[in-house]
């Protein structure tokens, strides 16, 4: 994927806005591969918006509004919200029906009815703001580490 996006203009060392939709059918392994992947890509500070790709990384409805991990916290999202913690990103998740003109007020079973009804229909989306260095920061700042600890760049110790 790196190659393609640096052939069509991507530049790994600015933030930019990653949009991950039409997700629903990807499976919950595929999905872990996809946001390790993506956030490896992107740049702290780099946001990604989605839809949440499938009910169990939904958290609500099911057996005892389990979110599919067997910790029953079953808040809206707590799946995909705890994914993007573990590859550095700070995510919330929102139901569809909070997204609606009137806040979801008087629609608090739609999110887990909708989760219970899953037929490739919406769920709802997620936001997260990458918090960490991606792959290719981290590899820069090593570099300058060692450059600097062994005297091999000017006199503040980096690379021109």
């Amino acid at each position: 994927m790196e190659d393609a996006l640096l052939k069509a203009g991507y530049a790994p060392d600015v933030p930019s806005v990653w949009v991950l939709q039409d997700i629903a059918r990807v499976g919950d392994a595929r999905w872990r591969e996809l946001i390790e992947e993506v956030a490896d890509l992107m740049n702290a500070d780099s946001e990604v918006v989605g839809h949440v790709p499938s009910p169990s990384r939904a958290g609500a409805g099911g057996e005892s509004g389990s979110d599919g991990d067997g910790d029953g916290d079953g808040a809206f999202g707590s799946g995909v919200v705890r994914d993007m913690a573990v590859v550095g990103v700070l995510a919330r998740a929102f139901p569809s029906s909070a997204l609606t003109p009137d806040g979801g007020a008087g629609k608090a079973g739609e999110a887990a009815a909708a989760v219970d009804d899953h037929d490739d229909a919406q769920l709802g989306v997620f936001h997260g703001v990458k918090q960490r260095p991606s792959r290719s920061e981290a590899e820069y700042y090593r570099e300058q580490i060692y450059i600097a600890e062994h005297e091999l760049g000017d006199d503040e110790g980096f690379e021109d």
